[in-house]
Order: structure tokens, then C-alpha cells, then sequence
């Protein structure tokens, strides 16, 4: 019998999507008030964009929002990424998420936990959960300082590694948030929209997915 995954993203499955607000976070830690107030300000004037990209395209959301990190320290990226996760991601996890997960334990669907958030932020978040395998995000770095880019997890790489590793991806689950979830979706069994944005919900819809939309707790 071969082997089966269950592929889950951590924002909008498990924790509510926080790309804005953990760029803002951050920022508003940069050391001096000047730099503070240039990073904020910067974020600020982007928010009337990001508010019609919300409901639309959470991918372009997110690599807006880390170019307010340009030029932070390693260092600080994480301490303040840390600080983060405990003050505001660890008591949102979604209880039918937690659901979700525990299900892909209880039948032998080994979990792989994937991330748009920072590993040093959400890292936490996924021993509190109990897991360990997680493809999450970070920062470019140059000179121990951020050039502002994201670098996301490569999903249909991972994906293709569970294939070498003799993982049967039609017998496998996953269940995504957003657009950028689409395409390694289509390569599962059984594919899930979750809490979607505009567009994953447009592609759920075309293509005859599940849509799963609950509350946060």
C-alpha cells in the first residue's frame, strides 16, 4: 500500500492570513524613531491598494507587505518574528483546522505544514500543533539584512520529492487558502479550498473542489 500525505496551509486553514499584519509588526520595531516611522508610513500608504487586493490576491498582499522590511537585521527579524507568534498567533489557531490536522493523524496522512508567515514566526505556532514538518517562508537576506523580497516555499518541489519518495499524490490530501495554492492543489487526489480568497474560490468552483468557510476562534 503506498504512502499518502495530508499538504496544509497554515494561514487560512489553521491561523487567519497575517502578511500585513506581521510586516507592520515588525517594522514597527526597526531601532530609532525615524526608521520606525519611514516603515510605517511606507506600509500605510500601501494600505488602500492591499485592502482591494484582500479579497482578490493574498500572493501580491504578501510580497507588498515585506518591502517594509527592507534593510531590517537578521537579529531583529528574529526576535520580532518570534514576539509575534506569541502575541498574536498562537491563541488563533481555528479549531476545525486543529480538526483537520488531528483527522490526517488519525488516518495515517503524515501532515506537511506549508507557510506564506516567516519560519521564525510561525515555527512556534507548529510545535504548539505538535508538527514538525513545515515549508515555511523567509526573508532574502544581503549582508545580514533584508532586501525587502520573499522568499516562499517551493510547493511543487516538495511535491515532487514525495513522488521520489514513493508518496501516492492521488490518494493525498490538501487543502489551501489562496491563489497561490491553486496549482499544487490540482495535483492532489482530494483538494480543498479552505477560508479562500476571491480567486482560489473562483478555481474551487471551476474545477468542482470542496469549499470549507468557518470562523477563527
Amino acid at each position: 500500500m503506498s504512502e499518502t500525505r495530508t499538504l496544509i496551509r497554515l494561514e487560512g486553514v489553521l491561523v487567519p492570513p497575517h502578511a500585513v499584519a506581521q510586516s507592520a509588526f515588525l517594522a514597527s520595531g526597526a531601532p530609532g524613531r525615524v526608521e520606525r516611522a519611514a516603515r510605517l508610513g511606507g506600509l500605510a500608504l500601501g494600505l488602500p491598494a492591499l485592502g482591494l487586493l484582500r479579497l482578490g490576491n493574498r500572493q501580491q498582499q504578501r510580497r507588498w507587505a515585506t518591502l517594509a522590511l527592507t534593510g531590517l537585521g537578521e537579529d531583529r527579524i528574529a526576535l520580532l518574528g518570534r514576539e509575534f507568534s506569541e502575541r498574536f498567533l498562537g491563541s488563533r489557531i481555528a479549531a476545525r483546522g486543529a480538526e483537520l490536522l488531528q483527522r490526517a493523524r488519525d488516518e495515517g496522512r503524515s501532515p506537511i505544514l506549508l507557510s506564506h508567515g516567516l519560519r521564525v514566526a510561525v515555527e512556534p505556532v507548529c510545535a504548539a500543533l505538535g508538527s514538525s514538518a513545515l515549508y515555511a517562508a523567509e526573508l532574502e537576506l544581503r549582508d545580514g539584512r533584508a532586501t525587502g523580497k520573499l522568499l516562499e516555499p517551493d510547493v511543487e518541489g516538495v511535491l515532487d520529492d514525495l513522488v521520489a519518495q514513493g508518496v501516492n499524490l492521488e490518494a493525498s490530501y490538501g487543502y489551501g487558502s489562496d491563489a497561490a495554492d491553486r496549482a499544487w492543489l490540482g495535483r492532489l487526489g482530494y483538494p480543498c479550498a479552505v477560508n479562500p480568497d476571491a480567486l482560489l474560490r473562483q478555481a474551487a468552483e471551476r474545477e468542482g473542489w470542496p469549499v470549507l468557510d468557518y470562523p477563527w476562534s
